[in-house]
């Protein structure tokens, strides 16, 4: 039985960081199988990852402070960003032959609301793995002096998102907000006290994500699902007949993709979100055509 609650219940409290070797250690050891078993992320590529390893490596010479700015395009962007930060720099740096001085870590952020959704287990992990609560829309001393101390004095850069939360979206850029920027003043102001001459670095890190040609099938299984319930005509009536005709047939002769084109989405991608595009933009317009209302009809002959 749902229980209802009584009363006001009380403020959320800061979880402070609190690092554990041993749970770190066996967290990235397992991250690359969470990331495919519990995120389903079969396949990654890789662009640019040698700028992120040589900054790691002034960061630990002492030469640099590093913020990594990434883009926040989906909900996985947590343990993707700490897979990154905790194992593929490090192993990017071995395969480029740049030397690191210890193992590449990371601290990254986490909305103190996600344990109440996500699990009481994360408020308990989370922060053991280096993580700092953050109160999302709201500013507390607390959370931000901590970045601000982890962003100037900790031995390893801090992971934020300009963006501020999940976007879901792989090509649109959400409204930035302006606290990486500000850490980034900040640090150099705290620096200045303390007479240290390290650059302050902000390294971008853009992601997005793409359906395996395999998952085609279930996707319009469901589009099929949708059509049912809401009443619209067959899928095989909508798809337009350059997606859906002799050229498409020619095409997967030949070895190619059928489905159109769209210049502004990337390589991975461009062809079958351009394809779902299609298909989405002709349901709708069916749906609307369904609705718009109709004329009044024209007099009778026999009218007077």
């Amino acid at each position: 039985m749902l229980k209802t609650p009584r009363g006001v219940s009380s403020g959320l409290a800061f979880l402070p960081p609190a690092k554990n070797p041993w749970l770190l250690k066996l967290a990235r050891l397992g991250s690359w199988l969470y990331v495919r078993m519990g995120n389903h992320v079969r396949r990654e590529e890789l662009y640019g990852i040698e700028r992120l390893v040589r900054a790691y490596q002034g960061m630990q010479e002492g030469t640099l402070r590093l913020i990594v700015a990434f883009r926040h395009p989906g909900v996985e962007d947590g343990t993707v960003v700490f897979r990154l930060m905790c194992g593929i720099v490090g192993r990017e740096a071995r395969r480029l032959g740049i030397p690191l001085r210890h193992a590449p870590r990371g601290y990254f952020l986490f909305g103190r609301d996600v344990p109440l959704w996500a699990g009481g287990f994360l408020g308990w992990m989370l922060p053991l793995l280096g993580a700092i609560s953050v109160y999302p829309g709201r500013f507390e001393a607390q959370s931000i002096n901590t970045i601000r101390r982890y962003v100037a004095d900790m031995p390893h850069p801090v992971a934020l998102a300009p963006e501020g939360q999940v976007t879901y979206h792989n090509e649109r850029v959400a409204a930035l907000e302006s606290g990486t920027a500000q850490f980034a003043f900040w640090c150099v102001e705290d620096m200045k006290k303390q007479s240290r001459n390290e650059r302050v670095v902000i390294v971008p890190c853009a992601r997005a994500y793409h359906y395996d040609p395999r998952d085609w099938k279930g996707l319009l299984a469901l589009l099929s699902k949708i059509e049912r319930e809401c009443g619209l005509d067959p899928l095989d009536a909508l798809i337009p007949r350059r997606v859906a005709g002799p050229h498409a047939a020619r095409c997967r002769g030949a070895g190619e993709d059928p489905r159109p084109r769209h210049a502004d989405q990337p390589a991975s991608g461009r062809r079958r979100g351009g394809f779902l595009s299609a298909l989405l933009r002709g349901r709708v317009s069916g749906a609307q055509r369904r609705r718009e209302p109709r004329g009044p009809a024209e007099p009778s002959a026999v009218c007077v």
